[in-house]
Formats: structure tokens, C-alpha cells, sequence
């Protein structure tokens, strides 16, 4: 469902990461609730996958990650994907989403080593501006 407004910014520090993008997704309270059912079903659902994107096998495995709760509900997942080319190569990244009454904060941190404090530094920020605003 499309949100009645929406926020986002992204930084990139290289090639190896971290890539953190922050969205901010503004629903009715029933609305956000159930993106986020349906986000943490993810892991259930399309737990592994494969593809192709021009030559390169992706191998996707998606987790639930135990995180801290923060707002009404928070939902973590872990995404690993193997990039198969000449060599192997592993990309990890985090995937947070919370929902604060109609807004979702959602945070993703890609790195090459991932840097799972990093996520929960990220998510604990962005959640304390959004509840300072409401």
C-alpha cells in the first residue's frame, strides 16, 4: 500500500559498506501495523531464494534477528546474500523496521564486514527523532 508520505536518505561510505539507507513510511495506524506483519513474514516466505542478475548467481538467504524493541512493534531481519562470479563473495545486511502509531522507521545496513552495532545505533537515533516529534 502506498504511504500518505514518505521520507528517505542514504550514504554510502565505498565499496565494502556500510550503505545505510533511513526511510520513514507514514500509514493509518491498521495500515502500518499490517505492512509490518507482512514484512516479518518475509523470513518465513522467502526465506531462500536464488538469481540472476547479468551473469552473476545471487543466493539470498533472509532471517528474523533478535534486536531490541523499540516503539510498537520492531521487526529485524538478517539478509545474506552470495555474490557468484569469478569468486564468492558475501554481502550482509541488516533490515530494521519499527512502527511508532502510523509511522514505520525502516533501516538498512549493508557492509562487507557488517556491522551489526552499527544497525542498532542507526535504529535507536532514528526512532528518538521520530518520537520526539509525536
Amino acid at each position: 500500500m502506498n504511504p500518505i508520505a514518505q521520507a528517505q536518505e542514504a550514504f554510502s561510505a565505498g565499496n565494502s559498506g556500510p550503505d545505510i539507507s533511513e526511510t520513514l513510511l507514514q500509514y493509518p495506524v491498521s495500515v502500518a501495523k499490517g505492512q509490518l506483519a507482512q514484512f516479518a513474514e518475509t523470513a518465513n516466505v522467502c526465506a531462500t531464494f536464488s538469481g540472476n542478475e547479468q551473469g552473476v548467481i545471487l543466493r539470498i538467504v533472509i532471517t528474523r534477528e533478535a534486536f531490541p524493541m523499540f516503539g510498537d512493534e520492531t521487526v529485524a531481519l538478517s539478509v545474506s546474500a552470495d555474490v557468484i562470479r569469478d569468486n564468492n563473495l558475501t554481502v550482509n545486511s541488516d533490515v530494521v523496521a519499527v512502527r511508532l502509531d502510523g509511522t514505520v522507521i525502516l533501516i538498512t545496513n549493508t557492509g562487507i564486514p557488517l556491522d551489526t552495532a552499527l544497525t542498532r545505533t542507526l535504529v535507536s537515533a532514528a526512532y528518538a527523532r521520530v518520537a520526539a516529534r509525536l
